[in-house]
């Protein structure tokens, strides 16, 4: 059985009025197909087997600079299974204004940014993506099961692991640390790969 996990980091708590809709639960990560920021066509399966940190990012937001942070993360742990995945999304405030050309410009040419890049898309209320959907709805199901008091935070990470068992969440307090995988995550990756 091949293992998969699923590290979540995004801004909705605040807003999760959504409810899942037609977004079948039941069914993993890898039922999306989205398009890259280049306007590709990507089915999520092409990441079956890897350890996936699904990010929903703004470039005129506090938490920009985390996109240092993010991209040491995917070089630091890329050969290891861990795929970071960047989603932009203009919910908040308006933080993400630019069009996909523009973000691609703007995360490339300020940061580096060399994960993949998504095509920017609804994250919360009228129109949610059904990716983000299922992400919520997922983490709905967990909440209760978190230390942290539910929807008390602007971000929240979920991780889930082989055969979509959670093991891992974690609130807003982590968004200002700097963003490293916590070690059961890294459990979960490939070993190092000694010289």
């Amino acid at each position: 059985m091949s293992m998969s996990c699923l590290f979540f980091a995004a801004s909705l708590l605040a807003g999760l009025g959504s409810s899942a809709g037609e977004v079948d639960l039941d069914k993993p990560i890898y039922q999306f197909t989205m398009n890259t920021i280049e306007e590709q066509s990507l089915p999520l399966l092409t990441y079956k087997g890897k350890v996936l940190m699904v990010v929903n990012v703004a470039s005129y937001c506090g938490l920009t600079p985390q996109y240092e942070s993010l991209q040491a993360i995917h070089e630091k742990f890329k050969d290891r299974g861990l795929i970071v995945l960047g989603f932009p999304a203009n919910q908040f405030n308006n933080q993400e204004p630019g069009s996909n050309e523009e973000i691609k410009e703007f995360c490339t040419q300020k940061y580096g940014v060399s994960f993949p890049m998504f095509s920017k898309i609804v994250v919360k209320g009228e129109g949610i993506h059904p990716l983000y959907q299922w992400l919520i709805g997922k983490t709905d199901s967990l909440l209760e099961r978190s230390p942290m008091p539910p929807r008390s935070s602007r971000s929240s990470s979920n991780s889930w692991g082989r055969d979509d068992q959670y093991f891992c969440i974690r609130g807003s307090t982590w968004v200002a640390q700097p963003l490293m995988p916590s070690d059961r995550l890294r459990t979960r990756l490939k070993p190092r790969r000694t010289k």
